[in-house]
């Protein structure tokens, strides 16, 4: 929701609960979950993140800015890296990271994803990082994991032509699969603001 909207929640639920302002909410939920928020500028129109530094967006051209210097409108990155270091501080979470390790392999049904024959090529293949061909393959130590990258906008307010916001999941393929699309195992890399499907999905990324 906007900063507008979450002020109006504030105010309007003010004789039942006390809601703490936006910036203190999002400082704790960071401190609570030890990871550092990155704040990057983005259209207005949600057209794209900004790389480098612009005056107008070159979709929409609509300014990046206000006049006082403050963007229109920034999107809130959460950080993989230390999400992942996570998973494995949690030693019951840890053991439901092995699911695929110990996962058996049956070449005459297609069970799950590690059952693809995708997933069995980049078996065989040496990973490479930066140009660089590594002694390992894909997978061969039982603490590697499997990500899927989910998109899918939706619609918050009725009425509206596009989605409110889009957000940036990860699923987790190392959990097994009834469990793996539970909200608390999915990873938040952050939420796209709406109120259009993002141009350069890629700047996002």
């Amino acid at each position: 929701m906007s900063r507008a909207t979450f002020n109006h929640m504030r105010w309007a639920f003010q004789h039942r609960m006390q809601i703490n302002s936006l910036y203190v909410t999002v400082h704790r939920l960071a401190v609570l979950a030890r990871i550092q928020p990155q704040w990057i500028d983005c259209c207005v129109n949600s057209c794209r993140a900004y790389e480098d530094d612009l005056s107008s967006c070159p979709d929409c051209k609509q300014p990046c800015f206000i006049p006082k210097g403050t963007p229109r409108r920034v999107f809130c990155y959460l950080l993989l890296i230390p999400q992942l270091q996570r998973l494995f501080l949690n030693k019951e979470q840890e053991e439901f990271l092995l699911y695929h390790h110990h996962y058996s392999s049956n070449n005459n049904d297609i069970s799950d994803v590690f059952d693809s024959a995708h997933y069995k090529d980049l078996q065989q293949w040496r990973v490479e990082v930066d140009g660089t061909t590594l002694d390992h393959t894909y997978f061969a130590n039982p603490t590697d994991l499997a990500l899927g990258l989910c998109l899918d906008g939706y619609l918050l307010f009725k009425g509206k032509c596009g989605p409110s916001a889009t957000p940036i999941l990860l699923k987790d393929y190392n959990l097994e699969s009834d469990i793996r699309t539970h909200r608390g195992n999915l990873i938040c890399l952050g939420v796209i603001p709406g109120l259009h499907s993002p141009k350069h999905l890629h700047t996002f990324l």
